[in-house]
């Protein structure tokens, strides 16, 4: 092996580890977010429904920023961005930690979601692309797994400082900030721009191989009526993801789950998290897209059941939702990427991705909010979580004509 082939192999490596870093160090942090619902809205006084907004807020932002994504990237290249994003994810929480009235907390939020923009899944989907050539999805969920290793730790590290007292919260604020902080210096000074995109003559072995798809251009692909049906179920799924996710903690404690379990709880989810980002990258490699999300589309299910019965004597049973929910999660993150390369292929893939980011964050817009609305008027998440059952069960069906007729389009290029 010649120097440069070492070097080579290692800046992969380091850029791999970079990204999981960013995803430890950002989206990571933010995992356990529901936790913060609670105690913020009682120590300030403020409605669930309109804290909820910054959340709206958030990835109203993240939705924004990614519809241009491919023009940012290619203009200003990962790393710039990157340094952005982080510089944000510094200043967030903090506006978090020393927010005495709502406003401050949705200063919060937007810096939160256009720093996610760019240290989330269309980043790292856009890195891992470039610099690897096989086993994209096995890669894509090893790195985004580190969003569910650092809420198992912090699941653990930011209750004892919430519940230390009514402002307690503020704490667990500044532990994120210095996170940030850490993971900006080091992005500055060890991460490159990668720039070892595959060849169009690699590009083209892989396809004889049927290991790669070229695909369609996006021109062809916006005709195409799949396309606007696969964009409808991404923005339907993250409402529903974040709909159950984000007030299950809240929802559990109304039902009188014992803290302790909580805690429990939350922390297997985040251990299930991980270990699910990275098996789900490592299905679809091996099984493909069809299998791998109707198995997260039917834990979503049973998971939202599982919350829906829920009582403090079966608070135990909510260990079961904490692995069904990693299951389901990598919906949002891993699968974004995959959705876009295996649905479209290679010649869209960075413009599918933004909008497919987009319409996902949008989904989460409005998924945190629409449930508080069910709780505002029915006193709970009940009706809220069986209306998000029905969506996700309509999920399924749409999905398989989207795969269907993605499959249509490889036939003829001899894919499979």
């Amino acid at each position: 092996m010649t120097n440069l082939e070492k070097k080579k192999k290692v800046n992969v490596k380091l850029t791999i580890a970079l990204c999981f870093v960013m995803i430890f160090c950002g989206l990571g942090a933010w995992a356990q977010r529901s936790l913060f619902t609670v105690p913020i809205t009682k120590a300030l006084e403020i409605d669930r429904t309109v804290f909820s907004f910054s959340n709206t807020i958030r990835y109203v932002a993240t939705a924004i920023v990614n519809i241009f994504f491919g023009y940012l990237v290619s203009k200003f290249g990962a790393k710039k961005l990157i340094v952005l994003s982080f510089i944000l994810l510094t200043l967030s929480p903090l506006c978090y930690a020393f927010a005495n009235t709502i406003w401050l907390i949705y200063l919060g939020g937007l810096f939160l979601g256009i720093g996610l923009s760019f240290a989330s899944t269309a980043i790292i989907g856009y890195v891992v692309n470039k610099v690897c050539k096989k086993n994209k999805g096995t890669i894509m969920g090893l790195v985004l797994c580190a969003n569910g290793v650092t809420g198992a730790i912090m699941a653990n590290v930011y209750t004892p400082l919430i519940t230390a007292s009514a402002f307690g919260y503020k704490n667990a604020f500044f532990v994120m900030a210095v996170m940030a902080f850490v993971a900006l210096l080091l992005i500055l000074f060890l991460f490159r721009e990668p720039t070892e995109e595959i060849s169009q003559s690699e590009l083209k072995t892989a396809q004889e191989k049927k290991e790669n798809w070229v695909g369609i251009e996006f021109s062809v692909a916006k005709k195409k009526a799949f396309f606007y049906l696969a964009c409808a179920c991404i923005l339907v799924t993250g409402l529903t993801l974040t709909a159950v996710s984000s007030n299950s903690r809240p929802h559990m404690e109304d039902r009188g789950v014992a803290i302790n379990v909580l805690t429990i709880i939350a922390t297997v989810s985040s251990i299930c998290l991980a270990l699910f980002k990275f098996l789900s990258g490592f299905l679809y490699d091996r099984f493909g897209l069809r299998l791998t999300i109707t198995i997260q589309l039917i834990a979503t299910i049973i998971a939202t059941v599982i919350l829906i019965v829920i009582t403090p004597k079966l608070g135990m049973l909510g260990v079961a939702y904490a692995v069904l929910h990693g299951v389901a999660m990598p919906l949002e993150t891993v699968m974004l990427p995959i959705y876009a390369k295996d649905l479209f292929g290679q010649k869209s893939f960075a413009k599918v991705l933004g909008i497919f980011v987009s319409l996902n964050q949008i989904g989460y817009a409005f998924g945190d909010p629409l449930m508080n609305v069910f709780y505002t008027i029915f006193g709970s998440y009940d009706i809220g979580l069986l209306v998000m059952l029905i969506a996700t069960a309509i999920l399924i069906v749409a999905l398989q004509f989207v795969i269907s007729s993605s499959n249509k389009l490889k036939r003829k290029d001899g894919i499979i």
